[in-house]
């Protein structure tokens, strides 16, 4: 019998990486999304899985799931030199959305996220000057978390379809 060889290694999970900051993790990164896009979630425990609607045929709901809004930026991570999505809660989207309001265009737009010693710790955004288009020349198209998001929890992208006519409301938080 002969052993199997190859070339390249095969890839495995999603094109582009989902980063959910862990405990006194600091990244840098240059958005390419125009906006944030927000998805609903619940949390088993262990992972993430989607919340459908409408909620009462939601299995997560059904199985009385906590549910959770996370928010999605698609950029470049200078650390790691690749393309990712940054996962922000809904605390986080708000600090974001007081200097980028609805309607505002957040490409090119540098920013500094960390989050605290603990895993359940805050997540500061710092937001950084943008980044010139016509110094750096143009940036990649942005692209969409959905595909992604599909693909991490195995969901056929053309079944569970995105409602981009509604963008999930981003809580005001107590000064």
């Amino acid at each position: 019998m002969a052993l199997r060889t190859c070339d390249e290694p095969q890839q495995t999970g999603p094109g582009i990486w989902v980063r959910r900051l862990k405990a006194a993790e600091m990244v840098h990164v240059t958005v390419f999304s125009a906006a944030m896009q927000g998805v609903w979630i619940h949390w088993n425990g262990n992972s993430s899985e989607p919340c459908h609607s409408p909620i009462k045929e939601c299995p997560g709901h059904k199985r009385g799931l906590p549910s959770k809004q996370r928010f999605y930026i698609h950029c470049f991570n200078h650390a790691k030199r690749r393309e990712e999505f940054i996962e922000l809660p809904a605390g986080c989207a708000a600090d974001v959305r007081e200097y980028y309001p609805k309607g505002s265009n957040m490409r090119g737009v540098r920013l500094q996220l960390k989050r605290g010693n603990g895993q359940k710790a805050h997540l500061t955004v710092e937001i950084l000057p943008p980044i010139s288009e016509t110094v750096s020349g143009p940036l990649p198209q942005a692209k969409d978390v959905h595909e992604t998001l599909c693909q991490l929890w195995h969901l056929d992208p053309k079944v569970h379809q995105w409602n981009k006519e509604t963008e999930l409301p981003i809580p005001k938080l107590a000064s």
